[in-house]
């Protein structure tokens, strides 16, 4: 059997085939950033310490490894996005908002298998900690703040073309890799036998 470290090598080799070096890049430091963002949570756990709010909400969408997804959007649908164009402000708010909107809908989804496995590095968790809240006003406030983080997404998205960025061919379908993975994401959860406890459904609205 391969090892880990033989396996992501493997991947890579094989991605160098599809990739250009920036986009490779930009998945190498991904990767990094996540296994960096495993070893924090690690140490949180073994501190007994939950982390507040703010940082939770930083944290998450590397220890979730959603930037190293983001990055596969570029090479699977062989986009040529220039440098300029992906570290512009907006499409980095853009990412953002998406890493936050998957990692947030997970944990609403996630919560059951977490807690009955005696994990508390989940959103609800976090939230019944900082303010005293009962579970239901958790979940409750879990779900307000996905919702903002999708409608603050819809309202940068109509701002690109007023910003003096190019919106070609390839910036849509960059665009359009983001809503596939809000929206499948979502649809996945739903259906996904891994999460799908009706008590749980109801609970989160659906």
């Amino acid at each position: 059997d391969l090892t880990l470290g033989q396996t992501l090598a493997d991947f890579c080799h094989r991605l160098r085939h599809m990739a250009n070096s920036a986009c490779l890049t930009r998945f190498i430091q991904a990767v990094e950033n996540h296994f960096q963002a495993n070893v924090w949570e690690a140490v949180q756990y073994d501190l007994g310490h939950m982390p507040d709010l703010s940082t939770y909400c930083m944290m998450r969408p590397f220890t979730g490894a959603m930037y190293t997804e983001l990055a596969l959007i570029e090479i699977t649908d062989q986009l040529e996005l220039s440098s300029a164009t992906y570290q512009h402000p907006l499409i980095q708010s853009l990412n953002q908002l998406t890493c936050q909107v998957v990692c947030f809908a997970n944990d609403l989804f996630s919560l059951t298998k977490e807690a009955n496995a005696g994990e508390t590095m989940n959103l609800i968790c976090i939230l019944q900690h900082e303010y005293g809240l009962t579970l239901q006003e958790a979940v409750d406030r879990a779900v307000a703040i996905h919702d903002a983080e999708v409608r603050a997404f819809e309202i940068m998205e109509a701002q690109l073309p007023a910003c003096g960025l190019t919106v070609d061919a390839d910036v849509q379908r960059y665009i359009d890799g983001l809503h596939a993975w809000m929206r499948g994401n979502l649809d996945w959860s739903i259906t996904s036998g891994r999460y799908n406890s009706e008590a749980q459904l109801q609970a989160i609205g659906g």
